[in-house]
């Protein structure tokens, strides 16, 4: 398995690194995942292609218990609650809270789902920003910085948009996994 060395002599899977597959546009249909953060605007559209095999099962222990440590970045973990369609995510350093996502996986939970998304980020957002609108399709990965994610560094923010990403199309493909 090919690794990338990085600081600290911690290893991180190459398939956390995005690839450029991607498709940024939120109106145009689906046939990944659409991945959007809601305090820039920025949105991506990512193929199931995109996670590797052995970024699946890497990931698998953290799909199977709802979370756990990030691989290679060790002082952040993730976990998540699921209902249905909707899924709700919080990812922390060092205990502290400093992104949350939504993953809407059928559209059945998706309104109520962007919806209380939306109205949480509202109080970190500037008064001068846009809120983006919900994506027309699903499955969609909708993403806020919290405050505390201003302290996180370049290669933090970049490496958690990978896996967020990745932890995304993991939770996709285990649900279909399972429903089969």
């Amino acid at each position: 398995m090919e690794t990338i060395e990085i600081a600290s002599n911690y290893k991180i899977l190459k398939g956390f690194i995005m690839n450029k597959n991607t498709n940024n546009s939120k109106d145009k249909p689906s046939t990944g995942l659409i991945h959007l953060t809601i305090n820039t605007g920025h949105c991506v559209t990512h193929d199931p292609s995109f996670l590797w095999p052995c970024t699946y099962e890497l990931m698998k222990p953290m799909l199977c218990y709802h979370g756990g440590s990030i691989p290679g970045l060790p002082e952040f973990t993730v976990g998540w609650h699921s209902h249905c369609d909707a899924h709700r995510i919080a990812i922390a350093k060092r205990g502290k809270p400093v992104i949350l996502c939504a993953l809407a996986s059928g559209s059945n939970a998706a309104n109520k789902l962007w919806d209380s998304l939306v109205n949480f980020s509202f109080p970190i957002l500037t008064t001068d920003s846009i809120i983006p609108t919900q994506p027309n399709t699903t499955p969609w990965l909708a993403v806020v910085l919290l405050q505390d994610a201003l302290a996180l560094s370049p290669f933090e923010l970049g490496m958690l948009g990978s896996f967020e990403s990745c932890l995304g199309l993991a939770m996709l493909r285990h649900i279909k996994e399972s429903n089969t």
